[in-house]
């Protein structure tokens, strides 16, 4: 008789033990509703170069009236803001600055609450994501105010992607083959705006316009473009008497 008992005993104990662990893992797992709670950011695209638009989402601020986004950190200028919607979600785009430096980075959202002033408070609300800061492969381009001048006028040129390395030249723009700006600098952004005078030529029509810049390993990069030139009109002069 005691043989007999033993295997419905321990069928019960074990019957016992399993119910306990399932509560035991159903009390410590978090549910899948709990973690759609979690703030949440991502970003589209995550690396780029500077002055990229991104499209940033964000969920899980449940209870935040905005949004603010930082670049690396909560401490400097927020890189953009947007209104939370009632699910806790938004949708915002943000432009990398042209002077951001460096590899790796993140974006930040910081949620906000209703205060005194408005939607302004810091929540608790944090979520973060990585981007990485990609190199300028832009090729560089070249601008002109007008596409019809004069010899002996000046014509407004602007440039972009050009390089910033302190060991990179200055830019030199060039009229028909014949330096129009000279020594023209290149702001930390990669552009430049300098006023070209259109030298002097015999012929009317379409000439050259190029920008040229002097790299660290002595190659060369440049822009180009096309300028009209009309020649000066013919001045009628009356006959001496």
């Amino acid at each position: 008789m005691k043989r007999t008992l033993l295997v419905p005993l321990a069928i019960a104990f074990g019957a016992v033990s399993g119910f306990h662990c399932a509560a035991a893992q159903k009390q410590t797992s978090p549910t899948h509703g709990d973690t759609e709670q979690r703030p949440f950011l991502s970003l589209e695209p995550a690396a780029a170069p500077p002055g990229t638009t991104l499209a940033a989402k964000g969920s899980g601020f449940r209870g935040d009236c905005g949004v603010r986004l930082y670049f690396d950190s909560e401490s400097g200028p927020p890189l953009g803001a947007s209104d939370v919607d009632r699910s806790g979600s938004f949708t915002a785009r943000l432009i990398i600055s042209e002077q951001a430096t460096g590899e790796q980075h993140v974006v930040l959202a910081r949620g906000l609450r209703p205060g005194a002033n408005g939607c302004v408070e810091p929540s608790g609300n944090r979520a973060q994501t990585p981007f990485a800061l990609e190199p300028r492969t832009s090729i560089p381009t070249l601008a002109i105010d007008t596409i019809e001048a004069r010899p002996g006028k000046a014509v407004h040129v602007e440039g972009r992607g050009f390089c910033t390395d302190p060991r990179c030249s200055n830019v030199t723009v060039l009229i028909d083959g014949q330096i129009a700006a000279g020594d023209v600098k290149v702001s930390p952004a990669g552009t430049f705006s300098a006023a070209a005078r259109v030298p002097a030529t015999k012929t009317a029509g379409k000439i050259a316009v190029a920008a040229v810049q002097t790299l660290a390993d002595q190659s060369e990069i440049r822009a180009f473009g096309e300028l009209e030139v009309t020649p000066r009109p013919n001045v009628r002069r009356e006959p001496v008497r």
